[in-house]
């Protein structure tokens, strides 16, 4: 008996991997007991949610569109009458490295701008959330798979199917026991 209690056992690679997907998923949207449950089991996620936060603080939100500079200057110069050309070379893009649809796309953007001037940028939340995730997009994110699950569990009778699990579950014990 002493020698089974000294066995090693080493977990497979798809093991490994699935450790590694909960490491990644950083209990993100999981109710505050299980995620404390999970974090008393898995002290690793302790790391990563402290990497993910370190990461929030020096880059931002990985959702957030960053506002664009130069789309708000283009529009003030194009606002005065300067050309696209002249308009160009002042923000430095080069208009002949850029394609087509970029160069349709940053004009619009541009036209759009002088169309509604007085709708500000939005800033984004310096209020970390959760997994690289400002507080905004954490919330965002959590109501949309929220109404996906809704959507899912529709027409289902969960309690009907815990209890057809239950009983299976308790018949395969009866019968090995």
């Amino acid at each position: 008996m002493g020698k089974v209690a000294t066995v090693e056992l080493l977990p497979s690679r798809r093991i490994k991997k699935k450790f590694d997907d909960l490491l990644v998923f950083d209990v993100r949207c999981v109710d505050v007991p299980t995620r404390q449950k999970l974090l008393r089991l898995l002290p690793q996620l302790v790391h990563l949610r402290r990497a993910w936060t370190a990461h929030f603080t020096t880059h931002g939100c990985l959702t957030c569109q960053k506002p664009d500079r130069t789309v708000t200057i283009a529009a003030k110069l194009r606002g005065r009458g300067m050309p696209w050309k002249e308009v160009y070379e002042v923000i430095g893009l080069n208009r002949g490295a850029m394609s087509l649809p970029e160069r349709k796309r940053f004009e619009h953007a541009v036209r759009w701008k002088l169309a509604h001037p007085e709708i500000r940028d939005r800033k984004p939340s310096h209020r970390y959330g959760a997994g690289g995730l400002c507080d905004l997009c954490y919330a965002r994110i959590r109501r949309e798979l929220t109404r996906t699950l809704r959507k899912m569990h529709e027409g289902r009778d969960a309690t009907g199917e815990t209890a057809a699990l239950t009983r299976r579950f308790d018949v395969a014990q009866w019968l090995l026991s």
